[in-house]
Order: structure tokens, then sequence, then C-alpha cells
């Protein structure tokens, strides 16, 4: 790889953290209201392994699940992560259940959405679940719900709609 090309991934990617980083929040649609956590909470046993992946900085949801007596790992990036609050080691392990509330909206394009979704599929153990959402606000992208289905799809075994509306699904991928 060039020096050039070297350098344009790195400022790609410090544009990529400042982009998700600065989404991150602890007010609004978070903790009792909003919906992926609580639909984790309706499926998951206290034996299932769990990934709150895009924890955000102060990992409201893992705490929150983690109050309800569910083994839940946060994981966070850049300014996001905070030691003590975050596993650094999280993506080198599976689970049972992986949930990213407010992650897949935020992503800037269809690339990093597939990133991010390729990621997700090599941490869900084989017979396990994503879980996620694609709010309409704030969505970073112009990836319709039914264009991230299909990505999804590619993925996942079966993906359902289990909450939310047409255009800002809840969806439940099946590994």
């Amino acid at each position: 790889m060039s020096r050039a090309r070297k350098l344009l991934n790195l400022i790609e990617a410090a544009d990529y953290l400042q982009i998700v980083n600065k989404t991150a929040r602890s007010a609004g649609a978070v903790g009792k209201r909003a919906i992926v956590p609580r639909y984790v909470a309706s499926i998951a046993t206290p034996s299932d392994k769990i990934l709150d992946y895009g924890a955000g900085p102060k990992a409201i949801h893992t705490e929150m699940l983690r109050n309800q007596g569910l083994d839940v790992t946060a994981w966070e990036i850049g300014k996001n992560f905070v030691k003590g609050v975050h596993d650094i080691n999280a993506l080198k392990r599976t689970y049972d259940i992986v949930y990213a509330s407010n992650v897949l909206n935020v992503q800037p394009s269809k690339k990093y959405i597939e990133k991010v979704v390729s990621r997700i599929s090599k941490l869900v153990r084989p017979g396990g679940k994503f879980v996620c959402n694609y709010p309409i606000s704030p969505r970073k992208s112009d990836v319709s719900a039914e264009e991230l289905i299909e990505l999804l799809i590619k993925y996942f075994r079966k993906v359902e709609r289990c909450g939310g509306t047409k255009k800002a699904p809840l969806l439940v991928c099946f590994k």
C-alpha cells in the first residue's frame, strides 16, 4: 500500500471515529425508554453472554441489563471508550446475543454499515442473535430500512422485524 493511501486511510478512520463518537447520548430514548435493551431483556436468560456493541461512554444499557441479572459486556470505540466501563478485549470473544442500539443508523455510508454488520456477525455464536434498531433520526447514510434488511440477510440466516416501524424497525437476526 502506498504511503499516500495509508495516510488517506488514517484520515478516513479519524473522520469515522469523529462521526460515530459525536452521536453518543445519555438522554432521549436511552435507559428504560430504549427499545433495543428492553427487547434484549425480554429474550435473554441469565446464562446468555451478551455484548452491548457501541455502548456509549456511560454504557447505560449495559448497566441497566446487568441490574436485571444479565451477563453483559460493554464495547465502544474512540473517545467514547472508558477504561473500567468498556472491555477492550470484547471483540475477541463470541456471544449468545449481540445488540447495537443506535449504531447502524449513525454509520456514514452503506460501506460502513456493512463493515459493522460483518464484524458483528462474527461475534454472534451459531444459534445466537443480533438485535438492532435503525431509527430515522439521526440517520447518517441514505440506506433505507429495506436495504439494511437485505444487507443483514447476507450475514444472518434469518432476519425478523420484532418492533419499531416499517421505516425505523427493530430487528432480530438469527445466526
